[in-house]
């Protein structure tokens, strides 16, 4: 099996967002604004333009975005099996077999193969990837992202 190279990084930004309960984004944003104006004593809009530099909010972003375009092109199934493996005891270390085990049950909960699972997280993956600006390669690209380009633009 060809690993691609954002699959650990986006795993970590789903189990961040639901570690910090799945924050609206702005929200964390206008904290993370006030703790920066707090901490330098910054004018407002350039601790704004600091806090929206910071990664974790950028991963919690792209997240949104991904489960929001998901689920706009009806792919409810995937947002399934990302809540079921990535949103399950996110604060936890991952194990050996911690994701093979989600998938396993996930796929006796919904009528679908193990096989299946495995891609439909992966078009997660590729789509948050996408959102977060990372290298995705062209064929992933083709395959998962034809219903983002319209965000993108």
């Amino acid at each position: 099996m060809k690993k691609d190279c954002t699959r650990d990084y986006i795993t970590a930004a789903f189990r961040l967002y639901a570690a910090t309960r799945m924050p609206d984004h702005k929200k964390l944003k206008d904290e993370c604004t006030k703790d920066k104006m707090d901490m330098r004593r910054l004018h407002y809009d350039e601790a704004a333009r600091i806090a929206e530099r910071d990664p974790e909010l950028q991963d919690i972003l792209a997240v949104e975005r991904t489960l929001q375009t998901l689920e706009r092109a009806g792919k409810n199934h995937i947002i399934s099996a990302v809540r079921a493996v990535y949103f399950t005891h996110p604060q936890d270390r991952l194990g050996k077999s911690n994701i093979s085990d989600r998938v396993r049950r996930f796929g006796l909960e919904f009528p679908a193969s193990e096989r299946s699972i495995y891609l439909w997280l992966k078009e997660a993956r590729v789509v948050c990837a996408t959102y977060r600006g990372l290298r995705v390669n062209d064929y992933d690209t083709l395959r998962y992202c034809q219903y983002i380009n319209k965000d993108l633009q």
